[in-house]
């Protein structure tokens, strides 16, 4: 009876019921000196208090549990699995980085003596996020690599976990069309909360907001089952439903976001994506004065949070709500923005924001020079010429003028000695494979 609590309060969005469920079996596990239990009981009640938003409380208990199993205090090595998942789960809700890269090394070390390979792709994958959303991208793609390379053939939910995972930090990079390569390669027939996320991502960032909300809609139930996968499923929702000039409906969806606020604490990541969404919606409706009052909340949280990619987009949009009414502030986050994102390598976003800078009479310097190589945004205009678009859909795909894509073109042509559009298409293929 225990276990089956402990095993329903894993998988319940509503976060109270779970924790209350949790400690039922708790007190199971210490009426029965049933060690392993308590320790996976304790694990997982710290996992919950970190997702409510409660990091402090949260990681003390994880890490007295992650000391018990480590220190021998269990009969089983599966108690040892489990425990590590609860803690990487946890440091992947809170992105914090230096807690995980401290216990995963103790994880590893635990692996080398006893083995155990799931466990060594769940460190890879997990520590590949963190890196991500802490904005150490080279360091996340080698730990995802490795996790893809290792679970290849073996495991088949861990290689697609590490999969859209890969998946999603391409789509950040503004890699996209790699992006929509590894999630060709994952089975469609029945998709995970991570790879319908990183599939509604890709259409969006390919313009094809309408595509983004059918898959955000047909796979919704399985999203909220999990309350991180909820909010990132509706906050996708709400971009798609902004892109595609539905505000009523992208307004709904905002307050369904909000609601699920009532569950976190205010340092809460939910809590900071409610709040950029409801800004978003404010700015996309005129209401520049809301939007600024909500973006600069969910600055000020994503900041607090120490996740750069999300803290830079939001500066973004602040600098779009101000424009009109203080031109210099907007200038600065704009700037501000365009620096995060190009030191982050998040090539779509740079573009946007340098639209942003351009439209307040600014000209920004993007990217590096070079003669005889190509920049990262030429790679981008050769990558799109291998996939056959023409100028005028190199430029919306890429966010800039026809005349800034036609340019970039003819430079690529140059740099590569190519005649014409048919050899670079060829050459793109080439290098592709």
């Amino acid at each position: 009876h225990a276990c089956i609590c402990l095993g329903r309060a894993d998988r319940m969005l509503d976060r109270r019921t779970g924790l209350a469920l949790t400690e039922r079996a708790l007190a199971v596990a210490h009426a029965t000196g049933d060690v392993d239990l308590e320790l996976g009981c304790i694990a997982q009640i710290g996992l919950i208090k970190v997702g409510m938003g409660d990091a402090s409380g949260g990681f003390a208990l994880i890490d007295e549990a992650m000391a018990g199993v480590l220190g021998g205090e269990r009969s089983s090595l599966d108690t040892v699995a489990y425990v590590c998942c609860d803690m990487l789960n946890a440091c992947d809700l809170a992105a914090d980085l230096g807690r995980a890269t401290q216990w995963v090394k103790v994880a590893d070390d635990f692996i080398h003596h006893y083995g155990c390979p799931f466990l060594y792709a769940e460190c890879r994958t997990v520590y590949g996020s963190v890196l991500m959303a802490s904005g150490r991208w080279t360091d996340a793609e080698r730990e995802l690599t490795n996790a893809i390379t290792m679970t290849e053939g073996v495991c088949p939910s861990l290689h697609a976990r590490a999969l859209a995972r890969i998946a999603e930090l391409r789509i950040r990079q503004g890699r996209l069309e790699d992006a929509d390569a590894v999630l060709s390669a994952l089975d469609d027939s029945a998709p995970t909360p991570a790879d319908t996320l990183s599939r509604a991502a890709l259409l969006l960032a390919r313009g094809e907001a309408d595509g983004a909300q059918i898959i955000l809609e047909r796979y919704a139930p399985k999203l909220r089952k999990h309350r991180q996968g909820a909010a990132a499923g509706l906050e996708l929702l709400v971009d798609s439903l902004l892109a595609a000039g539905d505000l009523d409906a992208a307004s709904n969806a905002t307050r369904r976001l909000s609601a699920l606020t009532d569950l976190a604490q205010p340092t809460d990541r939910v809590a900071a994506a409610a709040g950029a969404a409801r800004g978003r919606v404010a700015l996309a409706r005129g209401r520049s004065r809301s939007a600024s009052i909500e973006l600069e909340a969910a600055l000020a949280l994503w900041s607090e949070l120490d996740l750069p990619f999300e803290a830079a987009r939001t500066r973004a949009d602040l600098a779009r709500a101000i424009g009109a009414d203080d031109r210099d502030a907007a200038i600065e986050h704009g700037r501000r923005a365009l620096a995060a994102f190009e030191e982050l390598g998040a090539r779509i976003e740079a573009d946007r924001t340098a639209q942003l800078l351009r439209a307040l009479g600014v000209v920004p310097r993007i990217g590096a020079k070079g003669v005889g190589t190509l920049t990262a945004r030429e790679q981008d205009v050769l990558a799109l010429l291998g996939t056959g678009l023409s100028n005028p859909e190199i430029a919306a795909r890429l966010h800039v003028t026809r005349k800034t894509a036609a340019h970039h073109v003819s430079s690529v042509l140059s740099k590569l000695g190519l005649r014409n559009r048919a050899e670079a298409a060829a050459y793109a293929v080439q290098a592709r494979t």
